[in-house]
C-alpha cells in the first residue's frame, strides 16, 4: 500500500529529525507515526494525522488496513480516528459496520462505533429490528465495541422515556447492576457495556436536568455519588463527568465580569449624554471585548446554576451592543432603551450566578492528588487545565507540575495547560523536538519525565506538524 515506505527512508528521517521541515508530506508523517524511535514523536504525528487523514487521498480501505496493520499504536489510532469520521458519512450497511466493530484491532473496532450506533437506530426505525431484539442481542456481540454500540443505541431509542424524572431511578438502578424493564425492554445492569451506556446517559441528565431542577445542590449531590466507593465505577463516572463541568463554574469571576459590564454601560450612557461620542464608542468597544472574552465562562457558570437561557441572553446582549454603537450621537432615547434591554438580560444572569458554586483552585488540586475515588481525581484533574491557565501559572510552574506532580490526574491537568502554553509560544519544530529529546520516556521514567509531560509535548508538536503541512 501507499503508506508503506522503505526502511531506508525511515532511517533518513530519523537522522534528519532536528532539521526544519522534517515532515514535509503526509506520507512522511505516516512514517513518523509508525516508526519513529521516540514515543512522543510518534504520538505527535499520530495526533496530527487523525485530522489530516480525513480529507487525504488515502481511501477508506487504506485507512482500514492502516488501523489493522500499522506498525505502531499511534499510527493505528490515527487511522482509526480518521476512519471514524469517514464512516459517519459513508452510508455503510449495518452488517459491514458490525464486521468492522468485530475486527482484529481495538483501533478498527472503535472507528466503527458512532456510525454503527446510527445504523442500528435506523434499522429499528425501518422495522428491520425490534428494540426488544436489540436489547437482548447486547451480550451476544463478538466484541466489547459491538456490545457497547448496541447498548448505546438502546438508550438512544429509549431516550424519551428515560429522561422523565420518574425514570432516572431506573437508570441509576441499572448503574447499580440491577435488571430494569422500561417500556417492555429489559436493561441488564449486570453487563458492563449496558452500565457504560447508562453512565453516559445519566451524565447527560445530570448536566442538563440536574443543573436545571433535579439536584438541590449540584456540587454536594454529585460529590456524594462520585466519592461513594460502594457504587459501581460507571455510576461514579456519570457524576464525575457532571462534576467536571461544576468545577469550571466561577461564581466570583463571573460576578466581577458582570459588574464590569454594568460599569461600562454606565460609562457609555454618561459619555453619550455629555455628547462625548468618541469616548462613548470606546466604552462600547471595551464592553464588546469583555463580553466576547468571558462569554463562555459566564454561560457555563449560569447553566450550572440552572439558568439555561444564558447563551441566548448573551447573544441578545451582543446584538444590542452593536445597536448601542449605531445609536450614539443619533438617538439618545433609543440608546437608553437599548441599554435598559441589556441590563435586564444581565440581571437575570446575575441572579443565577449568585447560586453557582466556586471551588477554590487549591481544593481542586487536593482532590486531583488524593481524592477518595479515581473518578473524583479524574474530574478534578480535567478541570485543572483551564483553572491553571486562569490562575496565570508560569511555564516553569506548569512544567514542574506536569513532570513531577503527585498524581497522574494532577499531572494530566497541568499537562493540558502546558500544551496550550507551548502552542501559544509558537515554538518551531526544532525547539519542540529538543524539548522532547531531553524529556522523552523512550528510555524509561526518571526525574524530569512523565507520561503526562510526554503527552503535553506531543500535543504541541502535533499542532506544529499539522500547521506546517497545511501551509
Amino acid at each position: 500500500m501507499r503508506w508503506r515506505l522503505s526502511l531506508l527512508v525511515v532511517l533518513a528521517l530519523s537522522v534528519a529529525f532536528t532539521q526544519a521541515g522534517w515532515a514535509r508530506s503526509l506520507e512522511e508523517l505516516v512514517l513518523l507515526a509508525g516508526t519513529d524511535a521516540l514515543p512522543e514523536v510518534r504520538a505527535a504525528a499520530g495526533l496530527a494525522l487523525g485530522e489530516l487523514l480525513v480529507d487525504s487521498p488515502f481511501s477508506d480501505s487504506d485507512l482500514e488496513e492502516m488501523a489493522v496493520e500499522g506498525p505502531s499504536p499511534e499510527l493505528r489510532a490515527a487511522a482509526g480516528t480518521a476512519l471514524k469520521q469517514r464512516l459517519l458519512a459513508a452510508g455503510r450497511s449495518l452488517g459491514e459496520l458490525e464486521r468492522l466493530a468485530s475486527g482484529p484491532t481495538p483501533e478498527l473496532r472503535a472507528a466503527a462505533g458512532p456510525a454503527l450506533v446510527q445504523a442500528i437506530v435506523a434499522a429499528v426505525g425501518r422495522g428491520e429490528l425490534s428494540l426488544e431484539m436489540l436489547a437482548s442481542s447486547v451480550p451476544t456481540g463478538a466484541s466489547r465495541e459491538l456490545r457497547l454500540a448496541r447498548a448505546e443505541a438502546v438508550f438512544l431509542l429509549l431516550r424519551a422515556e428515560l429522561v422523565a424524572p420518574a425514570a432516572q431511578a431506573a437508570v441509576e438502578a441499572v448503574l447499580r447492576g440491577e435488571r430494569v424493564r422500561v417500556s417492555g425492554v429489559e436493561l441488564d445492569g449486570s453487563l458492563e457495556e449496558v452500565r457504560a451506556a447508562a453512565s453516559d446517559f445519566l451524565a447527560g441528565i445530570y448536566k442538563f436536568y440536574g443543573f436545571l431542577n433535579r439536584l438541590q445542590d449540584p456540587l454536594a449531590d454529585l460529590m456524594a455519588v462520585a466519592t461513594d466507593g460502594s457504587l459501581t465505577p460507571e455510576f461514579r463516572a456519570a457524576a464525575a463527568e457532571a462534576l467536571r463541568v461544576v468545577f469550571l463554574a466561577r461564581r466570583a469571576r463571573a460576578q466581577d465580569v458582570l459588574q464590569r459590564l454594568e460599569g461600562l454601560l454606565d460609562d457609555v450612557w454618561d459619555q453619550a449624554q455629555g455628547r462625548r461620542n468618541e469616548e462613548a464608542l470606546r466604552a462600547v468597544s471595551a464592553f464588546q471585548e469583555l463580553l466576547e472574552a468571558e462569554r463562555a465562562m459566564v454561560i457555563l457558570t449560569s447553566e450550572v446554576a440552572g439558568e439555561f437561557t444564558a447563551a441566548q441572553r448573551l447573544e441578545s446582549v451582543a446584538r444590542n451592543a452593536e445597536r448601542m454603537a449605531a445609536l450614539i450621537g443619533v438617538d439618545l432615547a433609543g440608546l437608553s432603551r437599548t441599554i435598559g434591554a441589556i441590563r435586564r438580560d444581565l440581571q437575570v444572569i446575575e441572579m443565577a450566578v449568585e447560586r453557582a458554586p466556586d471551588v477554590p483552585l487549591e481544593l481542586l488540586q487536593e482532590w486531583a492528588s488524593s481524592g477518595a475515588t479515581p473518578e473524583l481525581r479524574k474530574a478534578a484533574g480535567a478541570a485543572l487545565g483551564e483553572r491553571f491557565l486562569e490562575a496565570g501559572l508560569t511555564f516553569d510552574q506548569l512544567f514542574e507540575l506536569t513532570a513531577n506532580g503527585p498524581s497522574p490526574e494532577l499531572r494530566a491537568g497541568a499537562g493540558e495547560a502546558l500544551s496550550r502554553v507551548l502552542i501559544s509560544m509558537d515554538l518551531g519544530e526544532v525547539e519542540l523536538l529538543r524539548l522532547i529529546a531531553r524529556h522523552t520516556t523512550a528510555f524509561g521514567l526518571h526525574p524530569g519525565t512523565s507520561l503526562e509531560l510526554g503527552e503535553a509535548l506531543s500535543r504541541a508538536l502535533a499542532r506544529r506538524l499539522k500547521e506546517d503541512l497545511q501551509t
